[in-house]
């Protein structure tokens, strides 16, 4: 279990008045992410936990203002920190995880998360969302892909995995061989 203590972005900001903070709990986040630079830059007090444990334990010294929650941890996973902190009730939580799908969504948004993001994401993204600012100022980038091409890139690595062959594909992807023919002919797959 790995938990960092506050990362205060400068030495003159260590006074009486209490600095906005956000605990980010995701085991790939480490002090030199850029993420966490751009949150220090923004005056903000950080917190990191790379477990579920240590995340639990920053909770019980100061409740977080906001909260960057990844869902997969080796002792457990991000629902019981959405959980904690949504029963402390005033800190903003954005689930972000890799692991993220429509279900998973609606669980956190359930259990108490403000906003779900996939992963990867632009850093610029995520701290308009965490922050809760206007998405309108914040370029959305080009690599987030339709559901559809993510479909089609899907259905053609299984192609290649079964070797061009289309009905072991379609059983592998429990569907209609004619289906599977017709999508493949509208997005010009070489047969």
């Amino acid at each position: 279990m790995m938990v960092f203590p506050y990362f205060v972005p400068n030495a003159s900001s260590a006074s009486n008045t209490r600095k906005a903070s956000v605990l980010v709990a995701d085991p790939e986040i480490d002090v030199f992410s850029p993420l966490v630079t751009r949150l220090l830059s923004e005056g903000l007090a950080v917190r990191l936990a790379t477990s579920v444990a240590g995340a639990k334990a920053q909770l019980e010294n100061d409740v977080p203002d906001f909260a960057l929650i990844e869902l997969k941890y080796v002792d457990g996973n991000g629902f019981e920190i959405v959980e904690a902190l949504a029963n402390l009730g005033t800190t903003r939580v954005v689930v972000q995880s890799i692991y993220c799908n429509i279900s998973t969504a609606v669980r956190a948004v359930r259990e108490g998360a403000s906003d779900v993001l996939p992963k990867p994401m632009e850093v610029d993204v995520v701290l308009a969302v965490l922050l809760g600012r206007n998405l309108d100022s914040v370029p959305i980038p080009d690599t987030i892909s339709r559901p559809e091409a993510v479909r089609i890139e899907h259905i053609k690595r299984i192609y290649a995995m079964c070797g061009a062959n289309v009905s072991r594909t379609a059983r592998t992807l429990c569907m209609h061989r004619r289906s599977l023919q017709r999508i493949m002919a509208r997005d010009s797959f070489s047969l």
